[in-house]
């Protein structure tokens, strides 16, 4: 099967990493072009990769022309290659694709109540119902209920993959962590506050960088822990700090679906959350817990209790989201 993945770029971001699993997945069986409209590269894929290099751009009249470029150099592709399937992610991929005019599978990331607004909303209630529009691709079941809202296509829920990776050996223990990106969104800062609160005496290192670092880092000194919470940057190996780690702690004020929870569970790390993204889908008491009401006492209430969870349990728990069975997904819907 000839299949196409269209995404902005392959930068670091969760959809990003989905793209570059899938198609690398696929393009076992089966032939894979990946198309981009910017060269910015993160993750890498070895399926064909064809950069249009129409990225985008700040004036919004050349962002309008930007787009008929990309509408009419995909049309062009699409002719070409003959695809018989065409994914496309995210907002920027999946509305030039459709205005193609050629059969696609739209995957939306984000939770529409969160991202789209009143514009974005009226565009994609246009769009999603198009008569090119096989199905839309979303997932979670979150996702899924609010996208029903502004479609009468059929809608499936395709959990992001997991694949586990090899682990290289680091000198760190008796550490906690948290991975993600560095904006206000995260909710960084109210997790080393409730950290420091909550007097957990394990180190917290985290991992990822953004905008707030600055503001992190001042809090940390301000609340005097320099030798206790740690900001260490962008890792490309985080599955190594995760299977070293107690356990996983996330805060996120939104999530779209959370991959690195996932990707704490596959290596048997429990994890400790907000009510976000797809954790109401996957967490049970054998593989972690939720933030309910009192972020202190619940987090020093999981500090002296995570121990009991099995790690097989805990893998077992998310053997479903595995890259291959993922793909098969992808292929067959």
């Amino acid at each position: 099967m000839k299949i196409a993945f269209v995404v902005y770029d392959l930068s670091m971001g969760g959809a990003e990493k989905v793209v570059s699993m899938v198609s690398n997945e696929l393009n076992k069986n089966n032939e894979v072009f990946l198309i981009t409209f910017d060269s910015n590269k993160f993750y890498n894929t070895s399926a064909k990769h064809l950069n249009l290099n129409i990225p985008s751009h700040p004036n919004k009249i050349i962002k309008v022309f930007n787009v008929l470029k990309r509408v009419y150099a995909l049309k062009e592709i699409f002719k070409n290659y003959n695809f018989d399937k065409i994914f496309a992610f995210m907002e920027g991929a999946y509305m030039p694709v459709i205005l193609s005019g050629y059969n696609c599978y739209p995957s939306i990331r984000l939770n529409p109540q969160t991202y789209w607004g009143y514009k974005m909303s009226l565009l994609n209630k246009i769009l999603l119902n198009k008569k090119n529009v096989s199905k839309i691709i979303v997932p979670s079941r979150l996702i899924y209920n609010e996208v029903k809202k502004y479609t009468n296509k059929e809608v499936v829920v395709i959990y992001n993959p997991i694949k586990k990776d090899f682990f290289n050996s680091i000198d760190e223990k008796d550490f906690i962590i948290s991975i993600g990106r560095l904006d206000k969104i995260k909710r960084f800062d109210l997790l080393i506050k409730t950290y420091k609160k909550a007097q957990i005496d394990k180190k917290l290192l985290i991992i990822g960088n953004g905008m707030e670092k600055e503001n992190l880092q001042r809090e940390i000194t301000k609340l005097g822990l320099e030798k206790k919470v740690f900001l260490i940057g962008q890792k490309k190996d985080i599955y190594t700090y995760l299977n070293k780690a107690e356990y996983f702690v996330f805060m996120s004020e939104s999530e779209s679906f959370g991959n690195v929870i996932l990707e704490s569970l596959i290596v048997g790390t429990p994890v400790l959350l907000t009510n976000v993204g797809i954790v109401n889908e996957i967490i049970t008491e054998k593989n972690g817990s939720i933030f309910r009401d009192n972020f202190v006492t619940e987090w020093q209430k999981f500090d002296k209790s995570y121990k009991k969870m099995k790690k097989r349990e805990i893998i077992q728990s998310v053997e479903k989201f595995d890259v291959t069975s993922i793909g098969e997904k992808f292929l067959n819907v």
